[in-house]
């Protein structure tokens, strides 16, 4: 497993589901990964993907975006990078550091 995955693994407590999915996400070379890709993939059922894409979503692992609406269903593109992981990872060690400096 990467390093920052394993980091970001303990420190946010991630399930094996995410873990594949920003593996995965992370090993793509398309920038146009749906929910279908990702469900077609990991061989997982559709509401179990889209639960731990919610829980990366809001952790800022993984970044969604628009790719097309039509009517009243939109799609959503799903990426992520290791810069990215990085990049979460300083900034949740960054606020651990403080309240251990702040802690009396």
């Amino acid at each position: 497993m990467d390093p920052c995955l394993e980091i970001a693994t303990m420190l946010y407590n991630l399930n094996q589901t995410e873990i594949l999915i920003i593996e995965f996400l992370m090993k793509t070379r398309s920038k146009h990964v749906t929910i279908m890709d990702i469900t077609n993939q990991l061989k997982l059922d559709r509401t179990t993907i889209q639960k731990a894409i919610k829980n990366l979503l809001n952790i800022g692992l993984i970044e969604r975006s628009p790719c097309s609406c039509t009517g009243r269903k939109c799609h959503y593109i799903y990426e992520t990078s290791k810069k990215r992981i990085k990049k979460v990872l300083k900034k949740k060690l960054t606020e651990m550091l403080k309240e251990i400096e702040n802690s009396k």
